[in-house]
């Protein structure tokens, strides 16, 4: 390896956090995918029963779950 491999290179903050969001985008994909591998059915089911939620409730819900989910980030990188 020579002094200008890029792999040795140290990584900046905006490289980190770039390396971060990739990976919790990542993960976010491996979940929802393993969701519509182990469960089509139910995950159908729940699609159709979002229709006749009023898009209020389910713009609240949204906001509680990324709320949720920043803290839990927040938590785990503090």
């Amino acid at each position: 390896m020579t002094s200008g491999d890029a792999s040795q290179a140290p990584r900046t903050p905006s490289d980190a956090r770039v390396l971060d969001f990739l990976t919790a985008m990542g993960l976010v994909l491996v979940i929802e995918g393993s969701l519509y591998a182990l469960f089509p059915d139910g995950l159908k089911r729940m699609m159709e029963l979002a229709q006749s939620v009023p898009p209020t409730n389910l713009r609240m819900g949204g906001v509680t779950i990324a709320g949720v989910g920043v803290g839990l980030v927040w938590l785990v990188r503090a």
